[in-house]
C-alpha cells in the first residue's frame, strides 16, 4: 500500500507521517539550501522522495504529486521546476481520461506562468482550462468564474 497515503503529504512532521521517513543523507535533502528553500525546508525533498516511491502505476498519486510540487515550486518562484511538474500532472490527467483535474493543474500552471511574465503561455493555459472546465457544465460555475477572472487578469498584467 506504498501509494496509499502520497495525497496526505500535507501532514508533514504529523504523527501519521513522521519527519524521519523522508529520504536519508545523499538524497535531494542535501541540495535544499542551494534550492533556495532554506536549511529548515523538506516539503520539495518530501515530494520528490515520494515519486521514487510510488509505483508508477499509480498514476492518480503521481499526478497529485507532480501536482504539488509544481505549487511548491511555484510559491518558491522557480517557475521552469513548476512548469515541468504541471505539465507532468496534466499529461497523467488526460492519460486517466480527467479533464476535470487537468483543468485544475493547468490554471495552475497559467497562474505560475503569469507570476514569471510569460502572458501569452499563461493565457493559452488558463483557456485550456476553461474549455475543460466548461464541459461540466453547471457543476463547475464556479471554476469557469474563476478561470475567467484569471485569464481577465492575465491580460490586464500583458498590457500594463
Amino acid at each position: 500500500m506504498r501509494g496509499r497515503r502520497i495525497p496526505e503529504l500535507g501532514k508533514v512532521g504529523s504523527p501519521d507521517f513522521p519527519l524521519h521517513k523522508f529520504p536519508a543523507a545523499g538524497t535531494c535533502c542535501d541540495d535544499r539550501a542551494a534550492d533556495g528553500y532554506g536549511g529548515d525546508s523538506i516539503l520539495p525533498c518530501a515530494h520528490l522522495g515520494s515519486l521514487e516511491i510510488t509505483p508508477s502505476d499509480a498514476v492518480d498519486q503521481l499526478a497529485v504529486i507532480h501536482n504539488q510540487l509544481g505549487n511548491i515550486y511555484d510559491d518558491a518562484s522557480d517557475h521552469d521546476r513548476a512548469r515541468s511538474h504541471y505539465s507532468e500532472a496534466i499529461r497523467l490527467r488526460e492519460a486517466q481520461g480527467n479533464l476535470y483535474a487537468a483543468a485544475q493543474a493547468r490554471y495552475n500552471l497559467a497562474i505560475a506562468l503569469r507570476k514569471a511574465g510569460s502572458f501569452a503561455d499563461a493565457r493559452e493555459y488558463a483557456e485550456a482550462a476553461l474549455r475543460d472546465y466548461q464541459t461540466y457544465g453547471p457543476g463547475a460555475a464556479n471554476e469557469v468564474q474563476e478561470t475567467l477572472a484569471l485569464i481577465s487578469a492575465i491580460a490586464k498584467a500583458a498590457t500594463a
